[in-house]
């Protein structure tokens, strides 16, 4: 049994490491989010096989990583059912429609920000009861990496998007910021290699520390059940 649970730590931070080095990759970045699940979930099974601060430092990065993903899903639900209405009603001045639709960008963006900036908070925490001095460095840059970027790239989001609706309101049509948009989002989606390759250095770090022999090592009695302060 307890060999087991081992096992899932080993392939619960393997599948980490692995998720995190695909999901900043364009098209192969939902095979990397699903591989994250995975790990979370291996790690959540996993998690009696270590004594100390590792089970509740899972617990709380799993609730916490819960939380955040949930978030991201209401936030977009939100805005697709309030711009889907927003366009269904009828005798609506042009001016009224867009500043409601400027309070519902508003949302997606804070929104967004928020529970994108809770989720990385829970990929520090998953592995940090394990983690020695060094990794917790490395995944707390990743965290500052992940929320600089993520506060980049939805203010400037906004920005561009308030300039088309500040021209829609003057009367006139630029097409221009949503184009910009469109190439500067594709970047924002390449620099996730910065956060995620942090994240996946401190998975590997951990993962390495608990099982120096590798997966032989999570399999048999002899690992290391690290104590961490």
């Amino acid at each position: 049994m307890l060999a087991r649970l081992r096992n899932h730590t080993w392939t619960g931070l393997r599948l980490m490491v692995i998720g995190f080095l695909l999901s900043w990759i364009p098209v192969i970045s939902y095979v990397g989010a699903l591989l994250l699940l995975m790990g979370v979930a291996f790690l959540w099974f996993g998690r009696r096989a270590f004594s100390g601060a590792h089970r509740p430092w899972v617990a709380r990065g799993t609730v916490v990583l819960a939380v955040g993903l949930a978030g991201l899903l209401v936030v977009e639900i939100f805005f697709q059912l309030a711009a889907g209405s927003l366009t269904a009603q009828a005798g609506q001045s042009v001016a009224a429609a867009l500043a409601t639709f400027r309070w519902d960008l508003a949302f997606l963006v804070v929104g967004s920000f928020v529970f994108t900036t809770v989720c990385a908070f829970g990929f520090v925490a998953l592995p940090y009861g394990r983690a020695d001095g060094v990794a917790r460095g490395i995944l707390w840059s990743g965290f500052g990496a992940a929320l600089v970027l993520a506060l980049v790239e939805f203010s400037t989001f906004w920005n561009e998007f308030s300039a088309v609706i500040a021209s829609a309101q003057a009367g006139s049509w630029d097409p221009t910021p949503i184009m910009n948009v469109s190439a500067q989002l594709l970047w924002f989606g390449i620099l996730q290699v910065v956060p995620y390759s942090l994240f996946a250095w401190g998975y590997l770090r951990v993962r390495s520390r608990l099982f120096p022999g590798g997966k032989k090592a999570a399999q048999a009695s002899i690992y290391q059940d690290v104590r961490i302060g």
